[in-house]
């Protein structure tokens, strides 16, 4: 019973943290904050010439994201995240399809974009952080916090309510150029809670597996996968080295 208790309360954390504000999406790159303070629009963000607008070299593997508008790869099509070994240039995964766009919100992180990819085995999650004083947008490649789901950070004014509109930076809009601003003043938090934030995921789903060991004599994932399961998500061209160009 004590345990059922917990249960309980940690189901109604996350009840109350779901209940908080929200961005509706409007349309295809664009919301709407629940509170009223405006909408966040990066239609002026993507690009429109399937290139997609970052290529991020984080070693072995290479990884681009487009916001808004689909690109393609030699294997895909309507991509928004992908993800390619930086070596060959052979070995290449959707991590995520502009058609399954979604925005989310949360008191840790704020609005962040989901995506998700043709098979649903990996998920992209941009987060998007307000910077009113830049001019420019930066994408920042976090890791793989979570097996197959891939966080990033987006900062700029377009994340921001009511800064932009399909063309860009709305003209009365109160950006400047100060460079006393610091980046990771406000980029760091944000790492930090999403490290945070899957941690605690990892420690809940160890305790309920040490719950379920020890109480019911129960072991979770025992057997190994099912013959013929495919690991999915990704295909290998063995008859092609293909370059690409960074955006």
């Amino acid at each position: 019973m004590q345990w059922l208790s917990l249960a309980c309360i940690v189901a109604t954390i996350f009840a109350q943290g779901a209940a908080q504000l929200q961005c509706n999406r409007i349309e295809q790159c664009k919301c709407s904050m629940s509170d009223g303070s405006g909408d966040i629009n990066l239609k002026s963000v993507g690009q429109t010439n399937n290139i997609p607008k970052w290529t991020i070299n984080a070693g072995w593997w290479t990884f681009r994201y487009n916001p808004c508008y689909a690109f393609s790869s030699v294997q895909f099509t309507g991509l928004a995240v992908h993800q390619i070994d930086s070596a060959s240039f052979t070995e290449e995964y959707n991590l995520g399809l502009q058609s399954s766009e979604s925005f989310g919100y949360n008191a840790t992180d704020g609005v962040s974009i989901s995506y998700l990819s043709h098979d649903v085995l990996r998920k992209s999650r941009v987060v998007l952080v307000c910077e009113p004083t830049q001019l420019t947008h930066d994408l920042l490649f976090v890791g793989e916090l979570i097996i197959t789901e891939y966080e990033f950070v987006l900062t700029g004014p377009c994340a921001c309510p009511g800064m932009c509109d399909d063309n860009g930076i709305v003209p009365d809009s109160p950006v400047n150029n100060d460079s006393s601003f610091s980046y990771w003043n406000d980029v760091g938090p944000v790492i930090v809670s999403l490290l945070l934030h899957d941690l605690i995921i990892l420690v809940v789903v160890a305790i309920v597996m040490l719950v379920l060991k020890f109480a019911f004599d129960i072991t979770c994932c025992s057997r190994g996968g099912a013959e013929g399961q495919s690991q999915g998500g990704g295909f290998t061209n063995p008859t092609a080295k293909n370059e690409f160009s960074n955006a």
